[in-house]
C-alpha cells in the first residue's frame, strides 16, 4: 500500500523489536534506523514512500526540536509526520514533545486499535486531504448487534458522534438496518439504532488500514446520547494527544 511506511528510528535505551512486529502486523511498512544519521538517509530517498517517522521518546541528541527539525528538513515529503513512544512522560516532558516538532504519540502501554488507528492518523495525509465532519477515536467497547432475529458480537474500533466502526468476521451487507447495544468501558450500556454504511472483508478492495468489519452511521441519535458519544470521543483523543 502506497504511503504506508514507518521509519523506525531505533536509537533509544529500549529496543523497538516488539513495536515493529506490531506495525508489521497492522499490515504497515517498517524501516529502521539505528542512528539519526541513517534516519536522514532514508527519509532524503523519496522512492522509500515513507509516510512517518517514529522516535524513541529518549532520543539520544543535545536538541530535540534542532533534531527533528533536520529531520523534516532533509525529508523528501515537508509534511512528514513524526510521532513518539515510550512509557507516557510527566506534562512538562510532554510539553517539551510537542515543542519540539512533534506530532503524535504511541505512548505505552498501546492497545492494537489505538496504535492501527494513530498510525493512520500519522500516514493519512499521504492517501487524501478530506477532513472529517465529526472527530473520531479508538475505543474497546464491546458491541452487541442485532438484524431482526440474528445477532452478532463485535468489537468497536473507532467511535464519532454520528458513527461507529465495528470488528467482526462476518459483518452485515451495507444498508442493513441494527440495534446496537454498545458496553461502555466505565459501565452501563447505550442502545442505539444504525445502518450499516459501508464493509471491510477480505478481498481485492479491502483496506488494510482497518479491520475486517463494518462502518455503521447512527440513525437519530438524541441530543444526549451524541453529547455523550463527543464527550466519550474527546476524553479519548485527549489522552492520546502529545502534550495533553
Amino acid at each position: 500500500m502506497a504511503g504506508a511506511t514507518v521509519l523506525l528510528v531505533d536509537c533509544g535505551e529500549g529496543s523497538m523489536d516488539l513495536l515493529a512486529a506490531r506495525i508489521q502486523r497492522l499490515g504497515y511498512r517498517v524501516l529502521r534506523a539505528k542512528t539519526p544519521a541513517d534516519a536522514y538517509v532514508a527519509l532524503s530517498n523519496a522512492r522509500l514512500g515513507i509516510g512517518a517517522a517514529l522516535l524513541p521518546q529518549d532520543l539520544p541528541v543535545a536538541d530535540l526540536r534542532g533534531a527533528v527539525s533536520r529531520l523534516r528538513e532533509v525529508a523528501s515529503e515537508p509534511t512528514l509526520s513524526m510521532l513518539v513512544t515510550g512509557p507516557r512522560p510527566e506534562h512538562s516532558v510532554r510539553a517539551e514533545l510537542r515543542a519540539a516538532g512533534i506530532d503524535y504519540a504511541l505512548y505505552e502501554p498501546i492497545d492494537a486499535h489505538a496504535l492501527r488507528f494513530q498510525l493512520n492518523r500519522a500516514t493519512s495525509w499521504r492517501h487524501s486531504s478530506r477532513g472529517r465532519r465529526a472527530d473520531r477515536a479508538p475505543v474497546t467497547w464491546n458491541a452487541r448487534l442485532r438484524s431482526s432475529r440474528r445477532a452478532k458480537e463485535g468489537r468497536v474500533y473507532t467511535l464519532s458522534p454520528r458513527g461507529l466502526f465495528v470488528a467482526l468476521p462476518a459483518p452485515w451487507l451495507r444498508g442493513t438496518k441494527l440495534k446496537i447495544d454498545l458496553e461502555l468501558q466505565g459501565g452501563g450500556h447505550l442502545r442505539l439504532a444504525g445502518q450499516v454504511a459501508m464493509t471491510n472483508v477480505k478481498g481485492n478492495l479491502m483496506k488494510t488500514t482497518l479491520p475486517v468489519g463494518m462502518g455503521i452511521r447512527i440513525e437519530k441519535p438524541s441530543v444526549d446520547v451524541e453529547a455523550r458519544l463527543e464527550l466519550a470521543v474527546q476524553e479519548r483523543l485527549r489522552r492520546m494527544e502529545v502534550s495533553r
